[in-house]
């Protein structure tokens, strides 16, 4: 089995995948608002870190190869969502290199939200008219039936040319879960999404 598992990444109850799949999430925001959930994903020994900066990067991946090196020890496979932040579901943006640079296979798992409501499904947090985690959790409890599909696609093994540019890996893992999904992709980042929320925070337009 591919050690690194990756994931897309629409909705703000995603840290719950990694205990679906028995995996450790890397690098993985938790949303305060949803009482228990921290403490449910550290139980799955997660990888912690930034990906704020380069400097940051670096070390994550440091972090995540030592990780992969214990595996012997029965620790579970990394758990990549390589988007490096929630979309409203509608596109896949830029994959970053992190779990495309370890030089090991990679197994895509496709999340998807089959019962959607009202357009969309209430945890897809981003792109919603309430953009707030209570209101999400509001119609999320609203909802008489809450499902969550993985679905896995065939494990990639990154070639002599992916070891030098883990950015090609990256993106034909990507492809290969937009054909999946049914979505077009996005060059739009993690990076941007940061931008536009700290553009947010200090009221600007």
């Amino acid at each position: 089995d591919a050690p690194v598992l990756v994931c897309n990444h629409s909705s703000f109850i995603d840290p719950l995948v990694p205990v679906l799949l028995g995996a450790s999430p890397v690098a993985l925001r938790i949303p305060a608002a949803i009482p228990g959930l921290a403490a449910i994903v550290r139980a799955m020994q997660p990888v912690p870190g930034s990906i704020a900066t380069p400097e940051a990067r670096s070390r994550l991946r440091g972090k995540a190869r030592q990780r992969l090196r214990e595996r012997e020890r029965g620790l579970p496979r990394l758990l990549f969502f390589p988007e490096g932040t929630p979309t409203n579901g509608s596109a896949l943006a830029e994959f970053s290199g992190g779990a495309f640079s370890l030089d090991v296979p990679v197994q895509p798992v496709a999340v998807m939200y089959p019962n959607i409501r009202f357009g969309y499904h209430p945890s897809l947090l981003w792109g919603m008219p309430a953009r707030t985690v209570a209101a999400s959790i509001v119609r999320l409890l609203a909802q008489p039936l809450n499902r969550i599909k993985l679905l896995y696609l065939p494990a990639q093994s990154p070639s002599e040319t992916d070891h030098s540019k883990p950015g090609v890996f990256a993106d034909a893992v990507r492809q290969q879960m937009r054909l999946y999904l049914h979505l077009p992709s996005t060059r739009y980042t993690g990076s941007d999404a940061r931008l536009i929320e700290l553009a947010y925070g200090e009221g600007l337009p």
